[in-house]
C-alpha cells in the first residue's frame, strides 16, 4: 500500500507473513513466542514475560491490550526505547495518538490483522520525503490469546532503519513524522 501524504512524504506499508528471513532483532521475540505457543493458535499473555528477553529488544516492544468487536486497542507497555522515538510514552493511550496522527498511522492494519489472522506478520513501512528514501520501519508483530479462539493483546517489536545508519533514532522522526504531524494540525 502507498499513502501519499501532503506533497512531503510517501509511506509504502508491505505485510510479510513472519517467515525465517526476520532480522535476529525480531527472531529471538517470535522464537520465544513459538516456544510459549506451542500447538496453540496464541500464548496467552500472562505467560509471556519480558525479562526472559533481551533488554534492548524490550525497549522498542509494545503490548496492546485489543477488543475486537468494534475494533479497538489501547497501549498496556510502551518501551522506552519507543518514548524517545516517539517522544511521549502512550501507555494507556490508543494507536491513534502515536504520531503521525495525520494518518493514523500507527493504527492501520496491525491489530485488525491480528484478530482477523491470529498470526504473526512483519509490517515494513518505507518513508521517502522530497528528499528521496529516509528509512523505514519494520514491525513485528504476535498475537496472544487467553482462550485460544479470540486475540486479546498483541506484542510489537519495533526496528527503525535511517538511511543513515548514524543518525540519531530521534533525527528519523523529526525529519519523517514532524512534517505528517504538523500537516495534521487545524
Amino acid at each position: 500500500m502507498n499513502t501519499p501524504v501532503g506533497s512531503s512524504v510517501r509511506i509504502k506499508s508491505t505485510f510479510l507473513e513472519a517467515g525465517n528471513n526476520l532480522p535476529t532483532f525480531h527472531r529471538e521475540v517470535l522464537d520465544y513466542w513459538q516456544r510459549l505457543r506451542g500447538d496453540r493458535a496464541a500464548p496467552a499473555l500472562s505467560e509471556f514475560d519480558l525479562a526472559a528477553l533481551d533488554p534492548e529488544t524490550v525497549r522498542f516492544m509494545n503490548i496492546t491490550d485489543i477488543t475486537p468487536e468494534p475494533l479497538a486497542s489501547v497501549y498496556r507497555f510502551w518501551g522506552a526505547g519507543l518514548t524517545q522515538a516517539f517522544g511521549a510514552d502512550y501507555t494507556d493511550r490508543s494507536p491513534i495518538e502515536v504520531p503521525p496522527k495525520a494518518i493514523g498511522l500507527s493504527a492501520r492494519g496491525g491489530c485488525g490483522r491480528l484478530t482477523h489472522e491470529m498470526a504473526p506478520h512483519c509490517e515494513v513501512k518505507q518513508f521517502e520525503t522530497l528528499a528521496g528514501y529516509r528509512g523505514r520501519a519494520v514491525i513485528l508483530r504476535l498475537p496472544c490469546s487467553n482462550d485460544g479462539i479470540t486475540v486479546a493483546n498483541g506484542i510489537g517489536v519495533f526496528k527503525f532503519e535511517h538511511v543513515n545508519p548514524d543518525a540519531d533514532l530521534t533525527a528519523f522522526f523529526e525529519e519523517v513524522f514532524g512534517p505528517l504531524d504538523a500537516a495534521s494540525l487545524p
